[in-house]
Formats: C-alpha cells, structure tokens, sequence
C-alpha cells in the first residue's frame, strides 16, 4: 500500500502526550508538532462509510511516512489543529503486511 499523499494532509496538529510519570489528571509532556496530518470533521465525514467513535467530533490521519513527526497518539492525548482544541478519544493503527501504514484519531 502506497504512503497517503501529502497533499491530501494539509494540517498540522500540535501534540500534547498525557504525561505518563504525573500523578495528576491533566498532566502533560512539552507539546511536540506533526505537520502532514488530515483533519475532517465528523459533518464532513458522513455519508463516506465512516464509523467514529460515540461522541467523536472528527478523525484525523496520521500517515507513518509522510506526516513529519508521525507517531502514535493514544486516546486522552489533547491535539490543536488549526487552533481547535481537541482530545483524542480513539487511536487506529493500520498495518500494510505487518508494518504500520497509518493511525486514524478519533477527536472530540
């Protein structure tokens, strides 16, 4: 399977990964960037055949070659996009034999 195309990954998301050594609910590790990444609102998905997550507000694709800073973004990261503040409520991987091809985030 080919890598998504970039030009079909227009945003760039600002990453903020749950701070795993906190004892604190809401903690966070400096932000890191993606740039290459596809946002589409949850609107702009339906009547495609998507499935989001109850109460997702949107998906994004990470693309495993193509984004710059790919990388998987568990569920209770937060994302900005476009200076919309997002949480991810669910992490995709999808494998092309055997080897990671993409992530799909569903956001909220």
């Amino acid at each position: 399977m080919l890598p998504i195309p970039r030009t079909l990954l227009p945003d760039t998301a600002t990453v903020f990964l749950r701070d795993p050594d906190s004892d604190y609910e809401g903690s966070y590790l400096e932000p890191t960037e993606m740039r290459f990444v596809r946002f589409e609102r949850a609107e702009q998905l339906s009547g495609q055949g998507y499935k989001l997550t109850d109460g997702a507000t949107g998906r994004v694709w990470v693309d495993k070659v193509n984004t710059i800073g790919a990388m998987e973004v568990p569920a209770g990261s937060k994302l900005v996009i476009g200076g919309e503040p997002l949480k991810v409520a669910k992490c995709m991987t999808y494998r092309d034999m055997g080897r990671i091809h993409h992530w799909e985030l569903d956001v909220i």
